[in-house]
């Protein structure tokens, strides 16, 4: 398996947590998911391998929501750096006018 080179870990107040920047996904796992996790993208387990039900569950979690692939990850063209330019000059164009 291929792990999405935008995803990170970090422990947020005590929980263990995997955010997919490319799609906004948030998961919040226990230390078992964050094995687990490890494991797969070590290449240690695989979807082929019999799995608990809660982990087949996780499993299919990852790949729906792009946190892990059986195809590498091609790096997608994204926004990142956006200019915003505030001025008093009304335009008379907003919905509310």
């Amino acid at each position: 398996m291929y792990r999405n080179p935008n995803v990170a870990y970090a422990k947020v107040k005590d929980i263990d947590m995997l955010f997919n920047f490319d799609n906004g996904v948030v998961a919040g796992i226990d230390q078992r998911g964050l094995s687990f996790y490890e494991n797969v993208v070590n290449n240690q387990i695989s979807e082929t391998e019999k799995l608990t039900e809660e982990e087949s569950d996780f499993f299919r979690y990852l790949v729906e929501n792009e946190f892990i692939s059986d195809n590498t990850f091609v790096k997608k063209d994204q926004v990142t750096t956006a200019y915003l330019h505030l001025t008093n000059r009304c335009n008379l164009h907003c919905v509310g006018c």
